[in-house]
């Protein structure tokens, strides 16, 4: 498998090294014929092209199962028209900072964690939002160099964009909520959220102009009811941290709760494999299944 199934980025570094893995299994017990997967789990969000350095280490091994990546990296050049470590860069809205989980996913599931209840928090490591601005600079210059492709690495960057301030957004809330800090309250309300906001109709934007790219229309309404939502609820959380801040509200019950770890075994700020939308967004029941 190309890993592009687990929310808006590929895992390109994985799925090299399980392609050398099987490729070499499969030459030694004289399989002739072989295939690679390319699924769509929950969304299908992520670009087919995002794989392409994972399709050409397969092309590459199937010829010679001790191919290198300087020869790898030759024929992308000349198959794909463009550069093997720029795309490799797809793969940074998924490694961030804090333990490393197999095939973890948060920049989708912090993108959807909500504000208030935030159950995904306890994944969330300190210098997150740094690394997702420097993941939005890095893409975004990528992007310039890669124009044939230049969606896929803005539409990243763009999510990048969005997670420099969402991914750690409930952490920081519900620390400044319990300190009393009605000040940083007001300023998260009143500078953060409109800003998130922008970010994400500009993460929309580059997200659709991939997807018609790529797909045929159907299935972009599932992008649209999840990020407009999102918006939504930024804009009532907004709405209730102004409350509390300017003192109209007495509490915000849901920052008075303690987060507990979503997944049993788990420490603090370490990542997971979690791509389900309706289970990141909240832990009420979205939809009867």
């Amino acid at each position: 498998g190309a890993w592009c199934w687990n929310g808006f980025a590929p895992d390109n570094a994985f799925s090299v090294k399980a392609t050398r893995a099987a490729f070499t299994s499969c030459i030694k017990e004289g399989v002739r014929s072989a295939f690679i997967t390319l699924w769509g789990d929950d969304g299908a969000e992520c670009s087919r092209a995002s794989v392409l350095p994972s399709l050409v280490w397969a092309a590459a091994l199937a010829e010679n199962v001790n191919a290198s990546e300087e020869e790898v990296k030759t024929l992308f050049r000349n198959a794909v028209g463009g550069e093997y470590d720029d795309f490799m860069l797809l793969d940074l809205p998924n490694c961030i900072p804090g333990k490393r989980g197999a095939f973890q996913d948060p920049c989708k599931y912090l993108l959807y964690n909500d504000p208030l209840t935030g159950y995904l928090d306890y994944t969330v490591a300190e210098g997150v939002s740094a690394a997702y601005a420097d993941h939005a600079r890095a893409l975004s210059e990528a992007a310039v160099r890669e124009p044939s492709y230049r969606i896929l690495f803005d539409n990243l960057a763009a999510l990048c964009s969005v997670l420099e301030y969402k991914a750690d957004l409930g952490v920081r809330l519900r620390r400044a909520y319990k300190s009393g800090d009605r000040k940083t309250v007001s300023a998260i309300a009143n500078s953060e959220c409109p800003e998130i906001i922008a970010r994400i109709d500009v993460f929309i934007g580059t997200l659709r102009r991939q997807w018609m790219d790529e797909y045929k229309p159907y299935g972009f309404e599932v992008q649209e009811i999840r990020l407009g939502g999102l918006k939504e609820r930024i804009k009532g959380v907004a709405a209730r941290l102004n409350d509390w801040a300017d003192e109209k509200a007495d509490a915000i019950p849901e920052l008075q709760e303690k987060i507990l770890p979503a997944f049993e075994g788990r420490e603090p700020g370490e990542g997971v494999c979690f791509n389900s939308w309706s289970m990141e967004a909240t832990v009420n029941r979205v939809c009867w299944q």
